[in-house]
Order: structure tokens, then sequence, then C-alpha cells
């Protein structure tokens, strides 16, 4: 799944990917899988790496360094309100690590 977001005059397209969410993860030194949020800095920190995520595949130029200023894009005044982005950057998730949605139960093992 490809979207392409224009905030401003800059246009962003996120792309979720396995990789991706790998890089975000070990970047940012977190997990996605398990996300513990116990102050506003962690709930930032789920944030930059979801937005990480997203956008260093098509725009690999990005750092970590890059994200607090890429984050601020996406939640000011002409961004979205922070508690929708994160939920549809989860949904964004959820759809590369569960691409065909849940209920397709199937087992390598013999019955």
């Amino acid at each position: 799944m490809k979207q392409v977001v224009k905030i401003g005059e800059k246009e962003y397209t996120l792309e979720f990917t396995r990789r991706s969410v790998e890089d975000a993860e070990r970047v940012f030194n977190t997990s996605l899988a398990r996300v513990e949020v116990e102050t506003v800095a962690d709930s930032f920190n789920v944030l930059k790496t979801l937005l990480y995520a997203g956008l260093v595949k098509n725009h690999p130029t990005l750092t970590k360094d890059d994200m607090e200023g890429v984050l601020d894009e996406f939640i000011g005044e002409e961004g979205f309100e922070m508690e929708g982005l994160s939920q549809d950057l989860i949904k964004f998730l959820e759809a590369v690590l569960n691409p065909k949605g849940g209920g397709r139960r199937k087992s390598l093992l013999k019955k």
C-alpha cells in the first residue's frame, strides 16, 4: 500500500515494507510490535519510528536526525492531528504485517 501525502508544498510518499519496519526499529532502537508508552517522549519516539518506517523506502536519504523536523511538519498547522496520524500509521503497519487480513490461519504441520 502506497500513499502520497502533501503537507504545504512538500510531498511525502508513505509505503511500509517489512524491511522498512526492521530498519526503523533498528535506527530508533524500539519495537513496533510491543509498544510501551510511559512518557510523552515515548509517544514521539514511536511516532517518529512509524513515520520513518513509512517514508524511508521512497525517501532513502532521510536520517534519524531528520525525523524531528518531519514529525513537526506532519503534526504542524498544515498536517495531521497527532492521535489520528498515529492510528493511521498503525493501520498501514498492520497491512504490511498481515496483508490479507486476519482469519486465514494456515498450519505448516499436517493434522
